[in-house]
């Protein structure tokens, strides 16, 4: 049975519903198997170490399965496109690079500094903070892309700009 890979959006967990209708519809349709990828491991773990680091360890993971297909998410579809793999992708959404969507939440006050969107609020590491400064503009993605086999739903936010690449 050929593997495939879903990489979560920023602050998406196994309980995403479209996560769970795509897997669902995945398995039943084609008959892969596909597992889910969360960024960070959790919500609590996220800006807790560089997301140089990250990409990383995504990395990792699509080498040691080396996914007949890779699926991508909002913020997880911006990750993805970093990876030069050979196989098919599905950017879904793609959202603007990682430091243009956590950016404007990021606020610095005696020596600390926080994540707060609203909704999530948390202590985010200088590593963290530090590699944003690294991550490439969504317009730089398209040069990362190594596969031909690549379909963007969602022109909204990054996708137009991936798609005009």
């Amino acid at each position: 049975m050929n593997d495939a890979i879903y990489i979560l959006g920023l602050f998406e967990n196994q309980g995403n519903p479209l996560w769970k209708f795509l897997k669902e519809e995945i398995q039943k349709s084609i008959k892969i198997n596909i597992q889910a990828f969360e960024l960070y491991g959790s919500v609590d773990e996220f800006a807790s170490y560089s997301f140089e680091d990250e990409v990383k360890r995504l990395n990792n993971v699509l080498q040691s399965i080396n996914p007949s297909i890779a699926i991508g998410h909002s913020l997880g579809a911006y990750v993805l496109a970093q990876i030069p793999i050979n196989c098919p992708l599905v950017l879904l959404e793609p959202s603007l690079s990682i430091k243009d969507m956590v950016g404007p939440n990021i606020k610095k006050d005696d020596g600390i500094t926080t994540y707060n969107d609203g909704h999530y609020k948390f202590t985010i590491s200088e590593e963290f903070l530090l590699s944003l400064e690294k991550t490439p503009a969504i317009e730089e993605i398209p040069f990362y892309i190594k596969t031909k086999d690549i379909s963007i739903f969602g022109a909204e936010h990054g996708g137009h700009k991936i798609a005009e690449m």
